[in-house]
């Protein structure tokens, strides 16, 4: 690994600086997570039908923040027939299309259901 520094002026454009550099200046003063000070917090509760509502908030997760300013509604998909499933409410930050969302993550239906598994990268 090399020494990696910052903030320099641009002269003649010698100096780019990518947004994940920008915030890793956080790095050790904020980590991943919700401010439980800010709005309700995120809060689930059950919607109608397959719907769960998620309430205002913020957090800071992967060199990025997320800031939902009024109740969302996130829906879940069909229920099984005889299996109970736990599905997790996450924040999905997807540096592909640069978007940070509000989503569910479905668990495996079972007779003794977990709690979702998440891929490489993502973090319970």
């Amino acid at each position: 690994m090399s020494i990696s520094y910052g903030f320099y002026n641009s002269i003649n454009h010698d100096r780019k600086y990518n947004a994940e550099q920008i915030s890793s200046i956080f790095d050790g003063i904020i980590t991943d997570g919700v401010y439980h000070s800010i709005g309700d917090a995120f809060s689930v509760t059950p919607g109608t039908g397959m719907s769960v509502n998620v309430s205002s908030g913020r957090a800071w997760f992967n060199h990025t923040w997320t800031l939902n300013d009024a109740m969302i509604v996130v829906e879940l998909t069909a229920a099984h027939q005889v299996y109970d499933r736990i599905d997790a409410i996450i924040l999905k930050v997807d540096r592909d299309t640069r978007t940070n969302t509000i989503t569910a993550k479905a668990g495996t239906p079972s007779s003794s259901p977990a709690k979702p598994k998440m891929a490489d990268g993502e973090h319970p």
